[in-house]
C-alpha cells in the first residue's frame, strides 16, 4: 500500500512515479525515512528540551527521524531542480509549460509544474522555500496516511467476509448493468455511484482513523462554554477522532466493522454520527488532501477485491489480529497477507 501511495503522490506532485510499484520495495529507504520522521517528531514534541541534542546525534543514523528528515529534504530539492531545468528547457524550446499525458491522452499539469510556473511569474511571492515545502509536505502528509487507511480497509474486509462478499456483489451487479465501463480499472466517478462501497470506506475510516492525535484548537477571545464548563481564551482543546468514533452513546457496537450502520439509521441518529465523524478533521482546518486520499482509495480497493482473493497469513499477536503503534499516525505493522488471482 505504501508503494502505491508513494507513487501516486509522485505522479500528482512531479508527473512521474518514483518506481516503488515497479521495484516492489522501499527505494533508497524513502518509506522508512518518512516513517521515522513521524516517530522523531512525536517524541521531540513530548520531550522538546532534548530536541537540539537528539537532532544532532540522530542525524548520523540512517533510520532516525532526523536522518529521515534530511533524506526527504534532499530528495525534494533534487526533484525541484530537475523540474526547474525541464521547465526552463520546455519554455525556451516551445514557449510553453511541461504537461504530462495520462493513459487516456489527456494533458495534465503536475503540482510542481504549477508551482514553478507561479515561481517564474513572481519569484518573490512564490519563493524557492515555497517550492521546497510543497514538495516535502506532499510526500510526508500524503503517502503514509492513505496507505494506513487502505491497509485498515483491507484488513477489516478480510476479517469480515460478509462485508467483502456484499461489496463484490455490488461490483458484479454494477458491471452487469453497464455502470462499470473498464475491465481492469475503475473510474473515480463510477466508484461514487456504488453506495455500499462508499459506506465501506466511511466505516473503515471510522474504526481506524489514520490520525491518532487530538485535532487541537485554541479557544478564541472571550472564552467558550462547552457542556457547562467554561474554558478561557487561549486554552488549547482537542478531540481525538478515535474517541469520537468509539462513542457508545452515538455508535452502537462501536468496535464492530459494520458499514450498514450508515444506511439503516434514522435521520436523527445519522445526523449525530456525522457530527462526530472526523477522520480528516473538521472545520476550517480539515485535511486539504482528503479528496486525493478518497480518490486513491476509490480507484484501488474495488479493483483489488474484484481481481484478487486474500488470506491473512500470520500475525505476532493472536491469530488474525494485527499490531498498531501511534506516533502521530496509527500505523499497522506485521500484517502478512497471501494474495491469489481470482479465476
Amino acid at each position: 500500500m505504501q508503494c502505491y501511495t508513494f507513487d501516486v503522490i509522485g505522479c500528482i506532485t512531479y508527473g512521474e512515479r518514483y518506481g516503488f510499484l515497479d521495484e516492489g520495495q522501499d527505494i533508497q529507504g524513502a518509506i522508512q525515512a518518512v516513517g521515522s520522521i513521524g516517530r522523531f517528531s512525536t517524541l521531540m514534541g513530548i520531550y522538546s528540551e532534548w530536541y537540539p541534542l537528539a537532532f544532532k546525534l540522530n542525524g548520523y543514523l540512517n533510520d532516525s527521524g532526523a536522518g529521515g528528515r534530511t533524506f526527504v529534504a534532499k530528495f525534494a530539492r533534487e526533484k525541484i531542480e530537475k523540474h526547474k531545468q525541464e521547465q526552463q528547457e520546455e519554455h525556451l524550446e516551445k514557449g510553453g509549460d511541461v504537461k504530462i499525458l495520462d493513459r487516456d491522452g489527456i494533458s495534465r499539469e503536475p503540482f510542481m509544474t504549477k508551482m514553478i510556473k507561479s515561481h517564474r511569474q513572481d519569484p518573490e511571492k512564490v519563493t524557492d522555500y515555497h517550492l521546497f515545502m510543497v514538495a516535502q509536505s506532499n510526500v510526508i502528509a500524503g503517502f503514509d496516511t492513505t496507505a494506513i487507511s487502505l491497509t485498515a480497509m483491507m484488513y477489516h474486509l478480510l476479517k469480515t467476509p460478509r462485508v467483502l462478499q456484499k461489496l463484490r456483489d455490488e461490483l458484479n451487479a454494477a458491471r452487469a448493468s453497464g455502470k462499470l465501463t473498464g475491465k481492469d480499472r475503475i473510474n473515480f466517478h463510477e466508484s461514487q455511484d456504488l453506495p455500499y462501497f462508499k459506506v465501506v470506506v466511511k466505516e473503515a475510516l471510522r474504526v481506524h482513523s489514520a490520525a491518532g492525535l487530538p485535532f487541537w484548537r485554541v479557544v478564541p477571545e472571550g472564552g467558550v462554554d462547552i457542556e457547562g464548563i467554561h474554558f478561557p481564551e487561549g486554552t488549547v482543546l482537542g478531540v481525538s477522532s478515535w474517541v469520537a468514533h468509539y462513542n457508545e452513546d452515538v455508535f452502537t457496537d462501536p468496535t464492530e466493522f459494520r458499514p450498514e450502520r450508515w444506511i439503516d439509521q434514522d435521520e436523527t441518529n445519522l445526523k449525530a454520527m456525522n457530527e462526530l465523524y472526523m477522520p480528516f478533521g473538521l472545520g476550517s482546518r480539515t485535511c486539504i488532501g482528503r479528496h486525493i486520499s478518497t480518490l486513491e482509495m476509490s480507484k484501488l480497493i474495488p479493483v483489488l477485491v474484484d481481481k484478487f482473493d486474500f488470506e491473512i497469513v500470520s500475525s505476532p499477536a493472536k491469530e488474525g489480529d494485527w499490531e498498531t503503534e501511534n506516533f502521530w499516525f496509527v500505523k499497522p505493522h506485521n500484517l502478512k497477507v497471501r494474495v491469489y488471482e481470482r479465476r
